[in-house]
């Protein structure tokens, strides 16, 4: 059982805006270095371009092709993503909740785009044909992919935040490895798209926290062990693993390429499975990492007696006086210490 606490207001009152505040910096500055590492170094490029430019790499009308598929899958993903979170909110009777939660989504889709134009992608590596030049960096695929995990988390209530997001992890780790798989994208793209939707779900929270009643919410010593064995435990070390593998396939691909003008098809095979693992980890990463943020955190809670809608036993209310309390009241006050 939920032990539930009075609702407080604004950022200064509520501790667990630091967590947030760590979440949107962390996942920032961590989106800031995978851009760095992939794009403005010769051996980042030289490693996300081997699937590529490598002999087993498909024809570019192929690539451009499956591009705009992937879009279209994306717009409809978006929209069915942003209709559900807007759905619970209402059922929920927390319609500003499921607006913030539809937000993460958009927002995340937009700024991907947006950064993308803005973004460099300079010419470090030789070995990489003119035609892979152009920059896709961050994936707006796996950024959306991630944004829903985020938001869906954030909407329902506390007692299905775990199976939530475990289901959408797997699900963004799904479309990730897909995108790198099928050279939608290179692995820095959706590792930086990723973090990318973190950070915006975690302003989104700070926003929620500034400006509408929010509450700490402690779980009972079995919800705790759940939390923590079910849901943070496994993402957190899937997302250690997974970045610890792929960096170690990373390094034995350059070894295996060397001073090759052609690279050979191991070489492109590690690079891939390096590229899969870094998938894998960035939507454990934003899983663990928002769990971390939202463990306890009671968000757009009722400030009135009576609510009703799916997840009202989760909601978090003042302690209103009993109606023989409030009578009592004068009595209690006119009497002498």
């Amino acid at each position: 059982m939920l032990v539930e606490t009075a609702p407080v207001r604004g950022l200064g009152a509520q501790p667990l805006a630091v967590r947030a505040v760590w979440g949107a910096v962390a996942g920032a500055a961590a989106a800031v270095c995978g851009y760095l590492v992939s794009v403005w170094t010769g051996a980042g490029q030289r490693l996300e371009n081997l699937p590529l430019v490598g002999p087993v790499s498909p024809p570019v009308g192929t690539r451009v092709a499956a591009l705009h598929a992937m879009e279209g899958l994306t717009v409809l993903t978006l929209g069915l993503a942003v209709g559900l979170a807007l759905t619970i909110g209402v059922l929920r009777g927390r319609m500003a909740l499921g607006v913030a939660s539809a937000s993460v989504v958009v927002g995340s889709a937009v700024a991907a785009e947006a950064l993308r134009l803005v973004l460099d992608r300079p010419h470090l590596d030789p070995a990489a044909g003119r035609a892979w030049d152009d920059n896709s960096l961050p994936s707006g695929q796996a950024a959306v992919a991630t944004a829903i995990c985020c938001a869906l988390t954030m909407v329902v209530p506390q007692r299905h935040r775990v199976a939530t997001a475990l289901v959408t992890s797997c699900w963004a780790a799904g479309v990730g490895v897909q995108t790198v798989g099928s050279r939608w994208h290179r692995p820095g793209d959706v590792l930086v798209g990723d973090l990318l939707a973190l950070t915006l779900a975690c302003g989104v929270v700070l926003l929620l926290l500034a400006r509408r009643p929010s509450a700490r919410v402690e779980l009972s010593r079995r919800e705790r062990v759940v939390w923590n064995s079910v849901a943070l435990a496994p993402l957190g070390l899937l997302a250690l693993g997974a970045l610890v593998l792929g960096t170690g396939l990373g390094v034995a691909a350059l070894e295996v390429l060397g001073d090759h003008q052609t690279p050979p098809s191991s070489a492109v095979t590690l690079a891939l499975a390096a590229g899969h693992s870094v998938a894998v980890a960035g939507a454990a990463l934003v899983g663990f990492g928002f769990l971390l943020v939202v463990e306890g955190l009671e968000l757009d809670v009722p400030t009135k007696r009576g609510a009703t809608g799916w997840g009202a036993a989760d909601r978090v209310e003042p302690n209103w006086p009993t109606a023989q309390e409030h009578d009592d009241i004068p009595g209690i006050l006119s009497r002498e210490p």
